[in-house]
C-alpha cells in the first residue's frame, strides 16, 4: 500500500495574541486538495483500505465507504462511492478573531497551552456487518469498565477478545471500580495462558485428506472407536492391527474427522462427547503416525467458540504430534458476530499452536454467467471475519458440490448437465475475483465425490483428475471430499452415505485416483 495513502484529517487551530486594531477578520485557509492514489490491490498481509480513503481506480475517483476494505470498486462496487480528487472539499470559511484584552490574553479552544480536556469514552457497541470496526487507540467504556483497543479492525468485545483490549481510564470517572470486601480480585488469567502447550503437528504442503463421517461405522459395541467401510464394505478401524484402512492404502495419510458439534470444551461427535470420543481415538491415530484434522460444524449442525480459552481447551483435548489442522464447517446456525468471534478466538491462539492449519469451509457456486457468482451471506461473513481476524495460518474452504439445478448462473454446462470439474476450476475464479485478497496458496477445494444432492450433479473420476491437475498447478492449499465412507460401490444409483451410488467405480477408487493424480500412489 503506498504511504502516501491516508484517511484525510484537518486539525484547524488558532494560536497566539492578535492586536485589538485589526477590525477585519481572519479567512482560513484554503482546505488542501484532497489527493487520490492509484488504488493497489492489497493482498494478504498488506493493510486495508479505510472508511474515507480515496482512490483512482480506471480513470474514476472513488472513495472507501467500508473498513477494512481489501475489494476494488469492480469487485466490490457496494463497498466504494464515486468521489472527486485533487480539488478542495469546500469553500474557504471566514473565521471571527478573537477578542482579546489588553494585558489578559485569550487562549483559543485549540491552543496546545489550554489545560486538557477530559477524554470521555462511549459505551461499546458491538460493530455488526457493515458497521466499522474500532481502531487501535479507540477507548469504550464495557461492562462498567474503560478499555482501549490495542487492534484494528477490532469487531469484538473486551470479554470477546480480551486480547485486543486494555484496561484504560475515562474523564477520571470510569477508572475499574473498587473492589468490594468480597471480591476476590480480577479474574485469574486461564491456566493454558502459562502452561505449556502440548505438541500439534504441521501441515506441510498440499494436503489431501477425505472427510470421515464419525457416524458411520463407529464400532459402538466396544466404546466409540472409529471404523470405515470404504476398504471392502464391512467395517474396520482406520488404524491398528490386522486389516485397517492404513494397512490396506498407506498412501492415504491424514484423514479429516467430521464433525465436532456444540460449544468448544463441551463438544461432542456424533452424540459421543468430546473427552470419550478423544480417548478413544486421538492415541491410536498417534501411535500409528497418522495425521488428521479436527473438523467442526457440518452441514447439519454447528460449532460456537468465541474465546480464546474454550479453543485451547478443544484443541488441547485432541493434541498430539498429529494433529495437523483445525476445520471450521460454517454452514448454519451461526450469526455473524458468532462467526467473527470464531475467528477472533482462533487467531488469540494462533501462538500457542503455531505449525496448525485454521481452515474454514463454505459453500460457494461455479457461476459461468459472467456474473462472478460465488459465496452466499454466511460464506462472505465468513471470509470478511477470517481477513480482518490477523489469523495467519488460515485457509479458505470451496464446496464445490451442490451448486443447485443446472445453469450457467450456478456452474458451468456439460449439455444439460454442470461439468463438475469445470466448474470447480470456475468457482475458484470466482472466488478470486471477489476476494483478491486471499491467494490461491490459502484456498482449498471438497468436491462430494460421485451422485451428489442435486441429481444434475455427478462427480467422476475424470472430474478427479481434471480439479487435481488445476489444484496442483495453481498451487493451491489442499485438496479433501465428501466422504470417505461414500468411496464404496453399492448396486443403488440413489444417494447414500454409505456408497457412491456408481457401482462402476470400485472400493477406493475415488481415493486411488486422487493420490495418483497428486502422484502419491
Amino acid at each position: 500500500m503506498p504511504s502516501t495513502l491516508r484517511r484525510a484529517t484537518t486539525l484547524v487551530a488558532v494560536l497566539g495574541i492578535l492586536s485589538a486594531a485589526l477590525a477585519a477578520p481572519a479567512v482560513a485557509s484554503a482546505a488542501e486538495p484532497v489527493e487520490c492514489a492509484a488504488f493497489d490491490q492489497p493482498y494478504a498481509g498488506d493493510p486495508a483500505y479505510g472508511r474515507g480513503d480515496r482512490v483512482l481506480f480506471e480513470g474514476e475517483a472513488y472513495e472507501s465507504t467500508f473498513s477494512p476494505n481489501w475489494w476494488s470498486p469492480s469487485a466490490a462496487p457496494q463497498y466504494w462511492t464515486e468521489t472527486t480528487c485533487g480539488a478542495s472539499d469546500s469553500d474557504p470559511t471566514p473565521v471571527p478573531d478573537p477578542t482579546t484584552t489588553p494585558g489578559d490574553p485569550t487562549t483559543t479552544p485549540g491552543d496546545p497551552t489550554d489545560p486538557a480536556q477530559p477524554e470521555e469514552c462511549p459505551a461499546f457497541r458491538q460493530p455488526y456487518a457493515g458497521d466499522p470496526a474500532y481502531a487501535k487507540g479507540d477507548r469504550v467504556v464495557f461492562e462498567g469498565r474503560a478499555f482501549v483497543s490495542t487492534f484494528a479492525p477490532n469487531w469484538w468485545s473486551p470479554s470477546a477478545a480480551p486480547q485486543y483490549w486494555n484496561p484504560t481510564t475515562c474523564d477520571g470517572t470510569t477508572t475499574p471500580p473498587a473492589e468490594d470486601p468480597g471480591d476476590d480480585g480480577p479474574p485469574a488469567e486461564d491456566p493454558g495462558d502459562d502452561t505449556p502447550p502440548p505438541p500439534t503437528g504441521s501441515a506441510e504442503g498440499m494436503v489431501f485428506s477425505p472427510y470421515k463421517d464419525i457416524a458411520q461405522a463407529m464400532f459402538w459395541s466396544t466404546g466409540y472407536t472409529m471404523g470405515t467401510t470404504a476398504v471392502d464394505g464391512t467395517p474396520v478401524p482406520l488404524v491398528g492391527s490386522g486389516r485397517t484402512l492404513q494397512s490396506a492404502l498407506p498412501q492415504l495419510d491424514t484423514i479429516t474427522l467430521a464433525f465436532a458439534t456444540g460449544e468448544c470444551g463441551q463438544e461432542d461427535w456424533a452424540g459421543v462427547p468430546g473427552w470419550a470420543f478423544a480417548g478413544d481415538n486421538i492415541s491410536e491415530l498417534d501411535a500409528a503416525d497418522y495425521d488428521y484434522i479436527l473438523g467442526t460444524g457440518g452441514a447439519a449442525g454447528s460449532f460456537h467458540c468465541s474465546s480464546a480459552s474454550g479453543m485451547r481447551t478443544f484443541i488441547d483435548r485432541y493434541a498430539s504430534d498429529n494433529l495437523v489442522g483445525v476445520d471450521f464447517d460454517i454452514e448454519r446456525g451461526q450469526s455473524e458476530a458468532d462467526i467473527r468471534d470464531q475467528a477472533g478466538a482462533a487467531a488469540a491462539v494462533q501462538d500457542r499452536y503455531p505449525d496448525l492449519r485454521f481452515s474454514f469451509t463454505i459453500a460457494t457456486l461455479g457461476a459461468s454467467d459472467g456474473s462472478f457468482a460465488g459465496v452466499n451471506p454466511t460464506g462472505d461473513a465468513v471470509v470478511r471475519a477470517v481477513l480482518a481476524s490477523g489469523l495467519r495460518n488460515y485457509t479458505i474452504n470451496l464446496m464445490v458440490m451442490d451448486y443447485g439445478p443446472a445453469s450457467s448462473s450456478t456452474c458451468v454446462l456439460s449439455g444439460a448437465v454442470c461439468d463438475m470439474g469445470r466448474s470447480a476450476v470456475q468457482a475458484v475464479a470466482n472466488f478470486r475475483h471477489t476476494y483478491p485478497a486471499v491467494p490461491l496458496e490459502r484456498i482449498e477445494l471438497t468436491p462430494m465425490i460421485a451422485l451428489n444432492d442435486i441429481p444434475d450433479e455427478t462427480f467422476t473420476l475424470q472430474d478427479v483428475d481434471e480439479m487435481t491437475a488445476f489444484a496442483v498447478q495453481s498451487g493451491l492449499a489442499g485438496l479433501h471430499y465428501w466422504s470417505l465412507d461414500r468411496d464404496v460401490p453399492c448396486g443403488s444409483t440413489a444417494l447414500s452415505n454409505t456408497c457412491n451410488s456408481t457401482p462402476q467405480v470400485p472400493a477406493l477408487g475415488y481415493t486411488k485416483r486422487f493420490l495418483s493424480a497428486l502422484g502419491r500412489l
